[in-house]
């Protein structure tokens, strides 16, 4: 059986009940990923109240995202095929983006070959020292 990278994210940036915040892809500056802390593959297996936990963790994540990055806009996202653990991506969109008017312009590969050649995708930019700092403190707001 195939180990699941979300089980056991490498670098939370914080925790709540029910979820992990980690930083995903540094493409998007300011991508996180809100992971359901058990490994569960479909909303639909998820009972209505943890739905609704799941939802106030994506809620308190985009809130940060917004205070933190400051974007023009937010981007959230929510697939099944990827990587078979639920999680919801939270982009931070601004004007300036390559890709502004359309979806998050992603790496991702159709029957082995990649979509968006390394050349399109915006230089990696991660989330600064200070940037994680700044998501740390604002989630022991919501605690």
């Amino acid at each position: 059986m195939k180990k699941c990278r979300l089980c056991h994210p490498r670098e939370i940036l914080f925790s709540t009940e029910t979820s992990h915040v980690i930083e995903g892809d540094p493409h998007h500056h300011g991508h996180l990923l809100v992971v359901w802390k058990e490994h569960v593959e479909e909303v639909t297996e998820l009972s209505p109240g943890d739905f609704l936990r799941f939802s106030a963790d994506l809620h308190s994540a985009a809130l940060i995202a917004r205070a933190v990055f400051r974007p023009d806009r937010l981007n959230y996202a929510l697939f099944g095929n990827w990587v078979p653990h639920i999680h919801w991506h939270i982009y931070p969109r601004y004007r300036t983006d390559i890709d502004w008017s359309q979806p998050p312009l992603i790496p991702w590969k159709v029957r082995g070959k990649l979509t968006a050649p390394p050349s399109e995708l915006p230089e990696p930019s991660p989330i600064s020292g200070e940037e994680r700092a700044l998501i740390r403190n604002l989630a022991r707001a919501f605690k």
